[in-house]
């Protein structure tokens, strides 16, 4: 079995070599998109000998292996610390610092401040990004796919939101990723995906301790409506794609019939395919990252598992067992 290492610091003071020793467990979940990055970590303070830190305390932490293969997690910030008696454990429960590890204190900032504009020109979404990045300090990586796509009409007007809101809501419209990482902001289809992850990470049958695969058809609803005002009138009507109930109600209201149409048609078609889902439990390997790729390959595997999966949330543990990781991905093909 390869032996785990780990590194820990405590405002900018490495602490691995008087915690390390008493470690009992830690728990780091890299999450996709704009979901913060969590570290849970438990200590035996048997005899109370550890200096224990407090709320807000900045924690640093790296895992992986004591041959070489580390993995960085960036800056986290202490919100719980428990000490449990009589077992005298201390429990620590961490945020990470901030959305898009890496990027810069004021960038954040300029990113969640709220503000108004209209968007009308420049009107692209490549142009869009662009003016938002710059503002913000940071560097922009745009999918091919994307080249050329217009912002939605629903989509012209940002009123009193942050551009991280304002950016998710014209996600959802088209049917891209936004991510805020290293100083840089990323946005692509999935067709950009695997280009922007790199190369996908393949898992063996044989390293898989545990797992389910699930393959299910999402017709919980029967149809999709989306309300849109009419300027001339001050009138608001519905438009419906699909037939029968239930109903699924977009909240956005648009500003035109054909936009209406359109993301009533576009939410139908992504609630009626067919998904394939899966979770696992297996050795860490620690290139393994939310929004990244996987691959699942062995004699083991049928239709159903085999194939290439788009990673939602990897959380790596490191306990008496060794490290390993727990997966939950979605089918790609």
């Amino acid at each position: 079995m390869r032996k785990p290492k780990f590194v820990l610091k405590f405002d900018g003071k490495d602490v691995t070599e008087t915690w390390g020793e008493r470690l009992v467990s830690a728990s780091v979940k890299d999450s996709a998109g704009w979901e913060k990055d969590s570290l849970q970590l438990s200590f035996n303070n048997a005899g109370e000998a550890l200096d224990l830190p407090f709320p807000e305390t900045e924690i640093e932490f790296s895992l992986g292996y004591a041959d070489g293969e580390m993995r960085d997690f960036g800056l986290f910030y202490a919100d719980s610390i428990k000490q449990i008696f009589p077992q005298n454990t201390v429990e620590i429960t961490a945020q990470a610092a901030q959305i898009g590890a890496g990027s810069s204190k004021a960038s954040m900032e300029r990113m969640k401040e709220k503000s108004s504009r209209e968007w009308t020109a420049p009107k692209t979404l490549k142009e869009c990004a662009q003016t938002i990045a710059g503002e913000c300090g940071l560097a922009l990586k745009f999918g091919a796919s994307l080249e050329g796509a217009n912002m939605p009409p629903e989509c012209e007007t940002q009123t009193n939101e942050t551009f991280f809101s304002f950016l998710n809501r014209a996600a959802k419209v088209l049917k891209f990723t936004v991510k805020l990482n290293s100083g840089t902001l990323f946005a692509f289809a999935p067709d950009d995906a695997e280009s922007f992850a790199g190369s996908p990470v393949e898992i063996k049958d044989s390293e898989i301790s545990s797992g389910s695969f699930t393959a299910k058809r999402n017709d919980a609803y029967k149809s999709v409506s989306a309300k849109w005002h009419d300027l001339e009138t001050a009138q608001l009507y519905t438009e419906t794609a699909g037939e029968g109930t239930p109903v699924f109600e977009i909240k956005e209201e648009y500003s035109s019939q054909s936009a209406a149409q359109s993301a009533a048609q576009r939410e139908l078609a992504e609630k009626l395919k067919q998904t394939k889902t899966c979770e696992f439990s297996a050795a860490a390997k620690m290139s393994v990252c939310a929004e990244g790729f996987i691959t699942l390959s062995g004699s083991t595997f049928n239709a159903l598992s085999a194939g290439k999966w788009k990673v939602s949330n990897v959380d790596f543990k490191l306990d008496k067992n060794g490290l390993k990781m727990n997966v939950s991905a979605e089918f790609c093909y």
